[in-house]
């Protein structure tokens, strides 16, 4: 299947979240990752309304785009979990129940994809439609959401409160470990034709 502009948009992200990734790497501070996960947001946005309005929406391009976006996301949390940006090492809650505290919104990130790759192979082996998991929306989201809240965090000169910082990662981990036993459930109600 040729790739199109909608599968260019979702590949975008991957390079998007290398910059990410190097930048966070090098430094606590970068004005380059807030641009980096805005352009990430929109590409995410416009991949789908050009598919959806050109007719040609298809799992080969579902499939596409929530690779890239499992691919950008893993970068950037990577990266803001090697910052501790989350909760910081001396002045965060979390940190003080475990020191890799900074590392479960990936963790969360990687178990909520790994369960819906294994539902999307196994419903694509038995010929059964991929239902849709409101739960892994919804994580989908808000993973862009703290990617964003982290954007702002490393601005220079930007201090976000660990009373944002803190909940903010705690909710979407929880969304992705809520978005594992959503779509274990979906695989287990999954009905071959």
């Amino acid at each position: 299947m040729a790739l199109q502009t909608q599968h260019y948009l979702s590949l975008s992200r991957v390079l998007l979240g290398a910059i990410v990734l190097v930048e966070l790497i090098d430094s606590s501070q970068s004005w380059l990752v807030l641009p980096a996960v805005v352009g990430a947001a929109a590409a995410d946005w416009f991949d789908g309304k050009i598919a959806r309005a050109s007719g040609t929406a298809s799992m080969f391009g579902r499939l596409i785009d929530n690779l890239c976006d499992f691919a950008f996301l893993t970068m950037c949390f990577a990266g803001f979990a090697i910052q501790e940006i989350w909760s910081h090492p001396t002045l965060g809650s979390a940190t003080r129940y475990s020191e890799h505290a900074n590392w479960l919104p990936l963790g969360c990130l990687v178990g909520a994809f790994g369960m819906y790759l294994i539902r999307w192979a196994v419903c694509n082996r038995l010929g059964v439609a991929l239902a849709p998991s409101t739960r892994g929306h919804s994580a989908g989201v808000f993973n862009y959401i703290l990617a964003l809240l982290g954007g702002v965090a490393v601005v220079p000169g930007i201090e976000l409160t660990r009373w944002l910082l803190e909940p903010a990662f705690v909710t979407v981990a929880l969304l992705n470990a809520t978005a594992v036993s959503e779509n274990l459930l979906l695989l287990v109600q999954a009905r071959p034709r």
